[in-house]
């Protein structure tokens, strides 16, 4: 079978946390046209086809020797066989899936055992008792406190909802390259290089380390895949986890206008902001920051493209859920 897409998992094991997991792939297209590249996930070695799903989007423009980033989320129920099972990246194009088609190797997951259940108890005292009980002591204590809140005129409605604030430093990661979900308990789900045209088509994000351009500490960037030197100018997007009412970007680079563009679940631009930076100068920071209270924010992308690109930090305030 011709080699159309090289598809190169970021683990060849993946963990699960409580029966669920994310596997990484990055897909590099080597045909010689512009496709859709449309991925789809396989389940393997008695996994079942319903714990799979391609994070979105599953089908992605994609030029020759481009780079594109893609997810499969893993969720097993509970009850599942204790075992090894496993799971591909299958990547096809869109318009000639007969003949650009390509598979990706085999990922493995593990389900572990199950720990024993508590043995029954035996018929005796009526804990239901206990429980009625309880529950008599639990409304006298309500009752209680709201008279207290009452009496001092506070009702604890109108307290306002705290948003939710994460903030993740790249000066202190390590240099070179990463999985496209390596930020997913931070909020971002997926983090992926968006060329333009056919300059760095390849790119993908990456770290720049220390020295490089003088950096006094780590920045966030993109490079071409097995060559940090290289396509340090190309822009970022970030796919949120949760949506987001703002977000702010700490960053270092050339002096011409960095665009941040907000954008909501429907690709619609809901908030923007530009800012320059001062070459070399890594003591102050320059800043964008973006929010949308009505709208909110489901991915944003940063940069300017053809200038350096070097981030510092990125700040995600997620509304309050109620």
């Amino acid at each position: 079978m011709p080699n159309y897409f090289e598809i190169s998992p970021t683990d060849d094991v993946l963990t699960l946390q409580q029966g669920q997991g994310a596997a990484g792939f990055a897909v590099r297209y080597v045909g010689e046209r512009s496709v859709e590249a449309k991925a789809k996930a396989v389940a393997l070695q008695g996994a079942e086809q319903a714990w799979l799903q391609v994070a979105k989007p599953a089908t992605k423009d994609m030029q020759s020797n481009q780079t594109q980033t893609f997810k499969v989320l893993v969720n097993v129920p509970p009850g599942t066989s204790a075992g090894r099972y496993g799971l591909r990246l299958d990547v096809m194009s869109e318009d000639n899936t007969d003949e650009e088609y390509n598979q990706g190797p085999v990922i493995s997951f593990e389900v572990p055992e199950l720990s024993e259940p508590a043995p029954k108890t035996e018929k005796g005292f009526p804990w239901w008792i206990i429980i009625v009980a309880a529950v008599i002591l639990a409304l006298a204590a309500g009752g209680i406190a709201w008279w207290l809140v009452a009496r001092n005129d506070v009702d604890p409605l109108d307290s306002p909802a705290i948003p939710l604030v994460s903030q993740i430093d790249f000066s202190e990661a390590g240099g070179g390259f990463f999985a496209s979900d390596a930020y997913l308990s931070s909020g971002i789900a997926v983090v992926e290089a968006k060329p333009q045209g056919s300059y760095c088509a390849g790119a993908v994000p990456t770290i720049l380390p220390v020295g490089r351009y003088r950096l006094p500490n780590p920045a966030l960037s993109t490079a071409s895949p097995g060559n940090l030197n290289s396509c340090n100018a190309v822009n970022l997007v970030f796919r949120l986890q949760n949506p987001a009412s703002k977000i702010s970007i700490e960053f270092f680079g050339a002096n011409t206008s960095y665009l941040l563009s907000a954008y909501d679940n429907g690709g619609n631009v809901v908030a923007s902001d530009k800012a320059n930076a001062t070459p070399y100068n890594y003591s102050t920071p320059s800043t964008v920051t973006v929010s949308s209270e009505e709208t909110l924010i489901d991915h944003f992308e940063f940069g300017h493209q053809g200038a350096l690109t070097m981030i510092q930090s990125i700040e995600i305030t997620t509304p309050d859920k109620e």
